[in-house]
């Protein structure tokens, strides 16, 4: 592939809103409608801001792990969604829990948390606004290795 028709690719996808970057998303099933009320936000501001406060926050990624391992939020776990019911049993009442996908709109990381909360009882369980897109997008440090 020529240097040119990379170039362009790369800037079409960031004229269309993707980013070379990331991965594309997988075609989430939407989440119930139960499962959207249920849903607690939080910002990556908001997360930040408790780190310095030092809350113990476990940022976890629900993504596949082929997707983790190329394009991560620094610090975060590999706590893909369909392993659930593997890490949810181990996962620490005392700690917050934010996950994140790169869904447009937070399908994985909503369906996720709201099995968390009714499969595991988890109460301290988030979904990071805007995903892994909307944390790099703010400046926040996040872990890039080229596939």
């Amino acid at each position: 592939m020529s240097l040119a028709r990379t170039v362009f690719g790369g800037f079409m996808l960031l004229f269309l809103g993707a980013s070379p970057l990331s991965a594309p998303a997988a075609a989430a099933t939407p989440p119930s409608p139960e499962a959207l009320q249920a849903a607690k936000y939080l910002t990556p501001q908001e997360v930040i801001q408790r780190q310095k406060r030092g809350e113990r926050i476990v940022i976890g990624d629900v993504r596949k792990e082929a997707a983790f391992n190329t394009r991560r939020i620094m610090g975060a776990k590999s706590l893909p969604a369909k392993d659930l019911e593997v890490w949810a049993p181990k996962l620490s009442p005392k700690e917050a829990l934010v996950l994140y996908c790169a869904c447009p709109h937070d399908e994985a990381s909503i369906i996720a948390a709201y099995q968390l909360q009714n499969r595991y009882k988890a109460k301290n369980v988030y979904v990071l606004k805007g995903g892994i897109n909307e944390w790099i997008a703010k400046g926040y440090p996040f872990d890039y290795r080229q596939p």
